[in-house]
Parts: C-alpha cells; sequence; structure tokens
C-alpha cells in the first residue's frame, strides 16, 4: 500500500482537473542520519515558500483503516529557517507513536488564497451507496479544518453519475471533475480525497486514499437505487402537474412545512408511525380544521402528506392553497400562491417556519409592510385591498369566535373525548381476539379524528394566529420584549400540571402516584413510536427528583397593555378589543397543548392495540412497527392470522429497507433536488434573549426519564409532549434538530423562559450532539460548540 507522499508523486503530472503541489519526502531513517542535509534540501526545493510539513506514515492508510487526522502536521513554515523546519519535522514524526526507519514525512508548499477546502467520499460510508459525500470548509482559509474536526463544516451530497450542470456552484463543479478524474487515473470508485481550491477556482488534490467503508453494496443493488430515484422524479413531476382546484403552477416538497412530519414523525419513520400519522393529520383532518375555520376549501385529493424513499414530505402547493381566505378570487390566488412557491425557493432557510415568512394566514398589524417587502408587485390595488378585507374579516372571525370550529368548539369537543377516556383503560381493549382489537383500533381512530385532532388541528391554527398578531406588536414597537414576555408566561399550559404530577413520583404518596399515571401515564417521548415507551411503562419514573420551574419574573399589567393596544387595534380595523385578545391568545396556547395531550392519549391506546395483536401472534413491537395501521386493520378483520401478517411485516420491512441506502433532500422542487443534496442548515429558531455556556447531553428519543440534567443544556432531535419531564429537571437551555419557531417545544421555553435553540437543522445539530460543552446565546443568534 502506497503511503500519502507516494500516491500524492503518482499522481503528479497525471491530472488535468486538479494539480499536485510540488513535493519533497524522506523517511525516519534518512532524516536522523541527514539532518543539515535534508533541511538544505528543503530550502533549496521551497526557498522562498512557506511550507507544510505533512504525515505520510507507513500505517496512515491502508484498505481496512484509515488514520486521518491522527497524526500531526505543521503548517506555515518558512522554508529559510533551519531551526523552525527542523522542529516541525520532529514534531510530525513525533505524532507517530513508535519509532519506524521507513515512516515518511512529505513537505510542500502552502496553498496560497484558499477558499474552500475538504474532503470528499466516493461513496457513502455507511451505506455504500453510490453517492460523493463532499465534507467542506468555506469560511476558513486552512486546508485541514475536516481532517482536524476543527472549524466550519458543511456537507453536500451528489450521486454518481449526476449531470454536473445540476450544480449550481461553479466551485463545487471543479471539485467534482477532479473526483471524478481521481477515480479514473487511481482505478477505483472507492476514494477518501482530501483537497483545496483557491481563488482562481484551481482545485489541488492533498491526498487520495482507499475509503473504508462499513457497509459495500452490489452493482445490482445500486442499479435498483438508481431506478427508484427515476421513479421518484417522475413522482414528483406528476404530484407537480396542474391539479383541479389547486392554484399554483407547481409544487414544492417540504419536511418541515406546516404540519413538519421530520419533527413528528421522523425523516425515515417506520410504516406504522407514517400511517397513523397520515391517518390522524394529514389525510383529510388537516383540511377539514382549515375549513371549519374559514380559510379556502379545495375538493379533490385533500393529502397533506406525500411519501417518497421513505421520507414523509409536505405538499406545499396543498397547504398554501389552505391558507387562502374563503371567497378569494382566482386571479388573486393563482398569483399568491405561485408567489409564496417562489418565496419558499429563494428562501429555503424558511422552509420550517413559512407561517411567518412566506405566507400571510391571518391579517396581523404589520400585514401592510410584510406584503410591501415580499410581495409589492403581485397584485393589483383592487385585488390587494379585497385580500387585505377578506383576511381581515377572516382574523376578526376567529379570534371573536365566529366561525365553525372557534376555540370554544375545540374545547367542548376535546371534552367529549376526554370524559371517554376518564371510563376506560387501555387494557380494556387489548385482551380480546386480534379482530376485536382491532374493531377497538377502529373505533380509536374514528373518536380521535372527529373529537381529538380535527379540534387539535383548529386550536393549533388559533395558537398560530395569536402569536403572529403578537409578533407583529413587538416588531412594530408597540410592545416591548418584556410586556411580550409577561404575557407569555402570564398563563400555565398542561406542562405545569405535568411536572407538578410529576413531583408525587419521589414521595410515599401512592395515590398521587397512580392519580400521575391515570392522567399522563399514556405520554410517550415519540408519540407515533411503537418502540418509544409510556411514561407508565418507564420505571426510571419512579423516585425521580423534580422540581417545579419558576415562571417569567416578570409582572403582567393587563390594563397597561390594554391601553396601549387598544387604540392601535382599533386603527388597523380589528372589531375585538385587546382585552378579548389577550384572552383568546392564552385560552389558544392553552387549548393547543392541553388538547394534544388528550388526543394522544388515544393514539397511545391504539398503540398498546397494535402490541397486543404482535403479541397474540408471537410478533414484538419491533416487528410490529413495520405494519401500516390500515393493512393492520384489514388483515384482521378478515380473520387471516400470523402468516398474512408476516406477510405484511416483509412486505414493508423489505420496502423500508430497500430506501435506506436513498438519501432525500429536506426541499424538493426538481429532480435536479434527488441529486444533489445539500445537508441542511437552518436558521434555529431562538427563545428568550438569554446566553448560557453549559455542559451538553445529547438524550435518544427512547431513553428512559433521568434526574442528572440539572443547569446542563439538553440536545434533542425532535419532540413532542414526551419531553415535558425536561423542564421539571432544572435543565439549563434546549436544543432541538427539528422543530419550528410555534412547536411544542418553542412553546415550553417560552413558557418557562428557557434559552433555548428550535430547529437547528442537521448542519448544525450535527456539531452539537456530541459537544462536550455548548455556548447558546439567544440574543446575539449564535451557538458554539466547546
Amino acid at each position: 500500500m502506497p503511503t500519502k507522499a507516494e500516491t500524492l508523486s503518482f499522481l503528479k503530472g497525471k491530472l488535468e482537473h486538479s494539480r499536485v503541489a510540488d513535493l519533497m519526502y524522506f523517511t525516519h531513517a534518512e532524516w536522523t542520519s541527514n539532518r543539515l542535509q535534508k533541511i538544505e534540501d528543503v530550502h533549496a526545493a521551497f526557498n522562498g515558500h512557506m511550507i507544510i510539513v505533512r504525515s505520510s506514515a507507513l500505517n496512515e492508510d491502508s484498505e481496512t483503516e484509515s488514520l486521518a487526522g491522527q497524526f500531526h502536521s505543521v503548517l506555515n513554515i518558512k522554508a529559510s529557517q533551519a531551526k523552525e523546519v527542523a522542529a516541525a519535522i520532529d514534531e510530525v514524526f513525533a505524532s507517530y507513536g513508535e519509532e519506524c526507519a521507513d515512516n515518511q514525512v512529505l513537505i510542500q508548499p502552502m496553498i496560497r488564497s484558499v477558499i474552500l477546502s475538504g474532503v470528499a467520499f466516493t461513496q457513502d460510508q455507511k451505506t455504500g451507496a453510490p453517492y460523493v459525500v463532499i465534507s467542506y470548509d468555506d469560511e476558513s482559509s486552512d486546508t485541514d479544518t475536516i481532517t482536524s474536526g476543527k472549524g466550519v463544516s458543511k456537507s453536500l451530497r451528489i450521486w454518481r453519475g449526476t449531470n454536473p450542470d445540476h450544480l449550481s456552484s461553479k466551485r463545487m463543479r471543479h471539485v467534482y471533475a477532479a473526483i471524478k478524474e481521481l477515480e479514473t487515473v487511481m482505478g477505483s470508485d472507492r476514494l477518501d480525497i482530501e483537497f483545496a481550491v483557491d481563488d482562481r477556482y484551481r482545485v489541488w488534490t492533498l491526498q487520495a486514499r482507499p475509503l473504508i467503508c462499513q457497509e459495500m453494496m452490489s452493482a445490482a443493488q445500486k442499479e435498483k437505487l438508481d431506478a427508484h430515484l427515476k421513479s421518484i422524479g417522475q413522482e414528483m413531476t406528476d404530484l407537480s402537474k396542474p391539479q383541479n382546484d389547486l392554484y399554483g403552477r407547481q409544487t414544492i416538497l417540504g419536511d418541515m412545512p406546516d404540519w413538519n412530519p421530520a419533527e413528528m414523525i421522523g425523516i425515515q419513520p417506520s410504516p406504522l408511525a407514517y400511517s397513523l400519522y397520515r391517518e390522524l393529520i394529514t389525510k383529510e383532518v388537516w383540511h377539514k380544521a382549515r375549513t371549519g375555520m374559514g380559510y379556502r376549501s379545495f375538493s379533490g385529493a385533500q393529502e397533506l402528506m406525500v411519501r417518497l424513499a421513505g421520507h414523509p414530505y409536505i405538499d406545499t402547493r396543498k397547504s398554501f392553497n389552505s391558507f387562502l381566505p374563503a371567497g378569494v378570487d382566482t386571479l388573486t390566488a393563482e398569483r399568491l400562491v405561485n408567489a409564496w412557491l417562489s418565496r419558499l425557493t429563494d428562501k429555503t432557510q424558511s422552509h420550517d417556519k413559512i407561517e411567518f415568512d412566506i405566507v400571510s394566514t391571518c391579517y396581523a398589524p404589520g400585514f401592510d409592510a410584510f406584503m410591501a417587502q415580499r410581495y409589492d408587485d403581485v397584485l393589483t390595488y383592487d385585488q390587494y385591498q379585497a385580500y387585505k378585507m377578506l383576511l381581515l374579516k377572516h382574523t376578526n372571525d376567529c379570534v371573536e369566535g365566529n366561525v365553525d370550529y372557534s376555540i370554544t368548539w375545540s374545547e367542548k369537543k376535546a371534552l367529549e373525548l376526554k370524559s371517554i377516556q376518564q371510563k376506560t383503560h387501555y387494557s380494556d381493549f387489548t385482551s380480546g381476539t386480534p379482530k376485536e382489537i382491532s374493531a377497538h383500533i377502529e373505533r380509536l381512530i374514528t373518536e380521535c379524528q372527529t373529537l381529538g385532532t380535527i379540534p387539535f388541528s383548529a386550536g393549533a391554527r388559533h395558537a398560530f394566529i395569536g402569536e403572529k398578531i403578537l409578533r407583529d406588536c413587538l416588531e412594530f414597537d408597540v410592545l416591548t420584549q418584556d410586556e411580550v414576555s409577561a404575557i407569555k408566561g402570564s398563563f400555565p399550559t398542561i406542562s405545569s400540571d405535568i411536572i407538578e404530577g410529576m413531583m408525587a413520583l419521589s414521595g410515599n404518596d401512592q395515590a398521587s402516584k397512580d392519580q400521575f399515571y391515570k392522567n399522563f401515564g399514556h405520554i410517550r417521548p415519540s408519540s407515533y413510536d411503537i418502540l418509544s415507551p409510556r411514561y407508565d411503562a418507564m420505571s426510571s419514573m419512579d423516585g425521580i427528583s423534580v422540581a417545579v420551574p419558576e415562571h417569567h419574573n416578570l409582572i403582567l399589567d393587563k390594563a397597561f397593555i390594554v391601553g396601549k393596544l387598544d387604540p392601535y387595534f382599533k386603527e388597523i380595523g380589528y372589531t375585538f378589543s385587546a382585552s378579548h385578545f389577550l384572552d383568546y391568545y392564552a385560552k389558544s396556547v392553552q387549548m393547543r397543548e392541553w388538547i394534544k395531550s388528550v388526543f394522544t392519549r388515544h393514539l397511545s391506546d391504539i398503540l398498546e392495540c397494535v402490541a397486543a395483536i404482535g403479541e397474540h401472534n408471537g410478533l414484538d413491537r419491533k416487528t410490529m412497527a413495520y405494519v401500516p395501521i390500515d393493512a393492520l386493520i384489514d388483515v384482521t378483520k378478515k380473520d387471516a392470522g400470523k402468516e398474512a401478517l408476516l406477510a405484511l411485516v416483509d412486505e414493508h420491512r423489505a420496502i423500508y429497507d430497500e430506501y435506506k441506502g436513498i438519501y432525500m433532500n429536506y426541499l424538493l422542487e426538481s429532480d435536479k433536488d434527488l441529486t444533489v443534496i445539500p445537508v441542511q442548515r437552518s436558521v434555529p429558531n431562538f427563545i428568550t434573549y438569554k446566553r448560557i455556556t453549559a455542559a451538553a447531553v445529547t438524550l435518544s428519543e427512547k431513553e428512559s426519564v433521568r434526574d442528572d440534567l440539572a443547569g446542563k443544556i439538553i440536545c434533542i432531535e425532535r419532540a413532542d409532549p414526551g419531553f415535558d419531564w425536561l423542564f421539571g429537571c432544572n435543565i439549563g437551555g434546549l436544543i432541538t434538530k427539528y422543530g419550528g419557531a410555534n412547536s411544542h417545544m418553542a412553546i415550553r421555553a417560552s413558557e418557562f423562559s428557557l434559552p433555548a435553540a428550535i430547529g437547528c437543522g442537521e448542519l448544525i445539530y450535527s456539531k452539537l450532539e456530541n459537544a462536550a460543552k455548548i455556548d447558546l446565546d439567544c440574543e446575539s443568534g449564535q451557538i458554539i460548540s466547546l
């Protein structure tokens, strides 16, 4: 196996799309026997240049192991300074550990004016799938930030065989061409390449070694994945075609807009979790809730979520259509939806905050400024005024309760569901035959939809309206940050009840413990995941020590705030009073969170029923996670038996496993987005203006409750009510990978005045999840791994 130096020497002069810098290398034996001559050789070869002394150990690279970044390199040494050169060479040899006469050092001139450097794998290291994976730094001028693990790291995946024209970046087209050429010259498509690009867009090859893959993928498997991508591309084309009763020339698919499935069920959910989310929310429920609030109704297929390669996406064209007020004229609607889609294309970082940055879902105080800044030339004057009046009337109706699905209606329906639940226990549904249990599942789903998720969907939308109005009052200096914080901290949500109930778990009062489990035992850290344990199944819950966190210490002077808001509200056309709005805002947030805790009881019971059917057939929960809920109902209603159930498991597990090698973009607009995939870099939603530097702890969704987290910054991928116990552990801060500006955890953090960064995205989160310490500065909007 050639060393790094020998490989670069072989490549020098053989490449057109990249360069290898001049080089010199020698062994440890040659260095120890003739130090002065080697120093003179370096001076002669690189006189007048700054050099880098690089490692080139015999064991640095092999077919089975790579020690990239393990040994030292010394940068920016003057070739004319003998002592500096000698010290650098000694340092590099010393980093190898045990002496070996044949180990080498490699000396090259420093590459000047570096605008980008990085590492490229020519296969996916984890799956062996045919992606070129490029990790790079384009913010510092160093050439070793990726291999050393320091500095900025971004990432791009390119499907092998991608048309280079699909790469919008000129510098990445040059890098990609250099990578493809290296594969040809070295006769391998499994390479680990280090590179740099200078300000003249010249690519410099710094190293090319065998890539160590965890998995190997056969040519047949790669061809199958390629066929899948072509099929997905056609499906995207079909989804983007004009559709009856839908405005917009195309669609964009995203995993975080609107009902954000990436946060709720994950980017590769089990077939069971996906099917439940579809059935309870995105199939029809979401649309019924919005039309009941006075938003536009449309006919035809109303499914909001689609699944491509196992990855759930929201159809944003349908989402945007559903945010139009009822009665909007055709031309206005077409122009608005197209403008919203265009802005999402230009502002992809807003994909998890479309209700605040892309679409007007209500008439908020900053409506005119919002439209002037983003969509000034979209509508004629008459269209604009008509749209504005429709939106104003719709907002007045929602806040005043003059819509079918008002906050009061949502509360009434959820109370009906709560009344049903108080008379039952999940064990009432799980002790019969699979056919009987299946009948219970059907009933639970129907009840959950009509009395749970429809009221929840409406309540969540009311909460968005209230939040948008409040934010605009802050943005336009009608209210101060302290006043908004006082409003948000002036009322409790169900979270306080959960934490107060948990306090009984550390004591000896069995009645209080029983009451806690009766009220909240159904909660799971991941509501739709059958593998996520319920509170009442966690042995670690008993004995946990929690404390009720303090709310904001700001006093709400409601009369003073009403005095500021009333004339302002009247001026902009609101028919409701400020006092009524404050009550509406508090009630909408409380109902949204309370109804969620109610309907997830039915959801949790459904999952227990699924587990019971599996147990009856000798199948564990992990196996049952592969069975979609509709297919499970069909097969059990027919009394088909274990063989039919196993056939379902095998069918959906095979599909699930087949797609594991495909990496999907977080936004899909065209088939180019299937083959050129930047790793998600979101703008986090910061809560509070506080700053904290503390030890970091990353928790998994299946981790048991623990009470050793006081003062620490907690990192979680996604969260729903199952992680509410965190707020009783006196944590110092919270960071999530997924989550929107008005998501569950954003509301919780705001309620308890906890510094948080919600929805950091894949790129930022990947730097934080293994950090020992984090500096979270919500005021400046910075998160630093220490």
